[in-house]
């Protein structure tokens, strides 16, 4: 069986420069990509194998960073992190919604999403940020006093299903 799985194959090897975020939803056949190389900064949504890509967000985005996804709401958010803010919209780019800007949202970097929570960090605080995705005034750090936190992942029980890279 080893033998017959190549060790590698690009899955997009057009079209994208700067990835910055990965997200993958398996059951509905979708990974989320964010990019912000050449070409315009955007979102975008491809079937698992590469196929079927299609631009999610491309207007009043700048430098998205890190995507995930919320699997049973079907939504993606993702991080911009020069206008500081995190964004949401479905798995077909409408419903696109600012959850938090400004301040405590600055330089964040990372994403992942548990239950009613986006948990963020960020490069200026040095911190975790917490936020209430139906009441995003209820935001806090979690954890303070970090070296640059980057990537995020949450991992649970119920989770365990899912499969969220940044």
């Amino acid at each position: 069986l080893h033998d017959a799985l190549p060790i590698s194959s690009a899955v997009i090897s057009t079209g994208v420069s700067k990835p910055r975020g990965i997200a993958l939803d398996p059951a509905a056949g979708f990974f989320f990509l964010t990019s912000w190389g050449r070409g315009p900064p955007r979102l975008l949504r491809a079937a698992m194998d590469g196929t079927d890509q299609r631009d999610l967000v491309s207007a009043n985005i700048v430098y998205p960073y890190g995507v995930t996804v919320d699997h049973p709401r079907r939504q993606v958010y993702w991080v911009d992190t020069y206008l500081d803010q995190i964004e949401r919209c479905d798995y077909s780019g409408e419903a696109r919604r600012t959850i938090v800007r400004g301040q405590p949202a600055q330089n964040l970097y990372g994403l992942a999403v548990f239950q009613t929570l986006l948990l963020s960090s960020s490069w200026r605080q040095n911190s975790i940020l917490s936020t209430d995705k139906f009441r995003p005034a209820n935001s806090s750090v979690l954890v303070a006093d970090l070296a640059r936190p980057t990537a995020l992942r949450v991992f649970h029980r119920s989770e365990e299903h899912t499969s969220e890279l940044q």
